[in-house]
C-alpha cells in the first residue's frame, strides 16, 4: 500500500551505532537450562487458575509474576521480568527494548534457560534508590553483562515518498 498509493522507495543498509554486548560475567552465569517440558493436561482447572491470576506487589515492593508462565510486569519504576524455556536471544530482545539501545549477544549460549530479574528502571546505569539498576540486576542476578560497545544494526532508509497518496 505505501509504495502503491504514497510512491514509497527504500533501501536497507548497515550502521555502526552504540550499543551493548551481552557477555557472560567473571564468575560465571547463575541461571541453569530449563529442565524440559512437562506435557500439559488441557483437564488440569489449577494450572488455568494459576494462569488467569493477577500479578500484584510483592513483600519486596517488586511485581509478582503467576509462578510457571512466562512474563514481564512494571508497576511504576520497579520491574520483574521471568522467562522460562527462553533461548538467550530473547533475553537479548528484552533488554534492548527496555534500554532502548541495540543489544548483540556475546555469550555463546544455546539452549534454553529459566531467567528470572527484577530492577528499578529510575536510573538505567546507576544504582536506583530502592534497588538494583538493569545493569545491576543482569550482572547480579543472572551473571552476565552489558558491556558498552559499538555494533551494526540494520537500518531502513527513505528514498521518496509522497505526502498524498494516489486516489483509488
Amino acid at each position: 500500500l505505501l509504495v502503491e498509493r504514497f510512491g514509497l522507495k527504500f533501501h536497507k543498509e548497515q550502521k555502526e551505532a552504540q550499543g551493548y554486548q551481552l557477555v557472560v560475567a567473571k564468575n560465571g552465569p547463575k541461571f541453569k537450562a530449563s529442565a524440559p517440558e512437562p506435557p500439559t493436561d488441557p483437564s488440569n482447572t489449577e494450572a488455568s487458575a494459576l494462569r488467569s491470576s493477577t500479578p500484584g506487589l510483592g513483600s519486596d515492593g517488586f511485581p509478582t509474576l503467576v509462578p510457571g508462565v512466562s512474563g514481564v510486569a512494571m508497576m511504576g519504576n520497579r520491574g520483574r521480568a521471568q522467562l522460562l524455556r527462553a533461548p538467550i536471544q530473547r533475553l537479548v530482545g528484552n533488554l534492548a527494548r527496555w534500554l532502548e539501545a541495540p543489544i548483540i549477544d556475546g555469550t555463546g549460549m544455546s539452549g534454553q534457560y529459566d531467567l528470572s530479574l527484577y530492577w528499578v528502571a529510575s536510573d538505567p546505569i546507576g544504582p536506583g534508590p530502592d534497588g538494583p539498576s538493569l545493569f545491576e540486576a543482569v550482572q547480579s542476578q543472572l551473571g552476565l553483562k552489558l558491556e558498552s560497545k559499538k555494533v551494526v544494526v540494520p537500518i531502513l532508509v527513505i528514498d521518496h515518498c509522497e505526502r498524498l497518496p494516489t486516489e483509488n
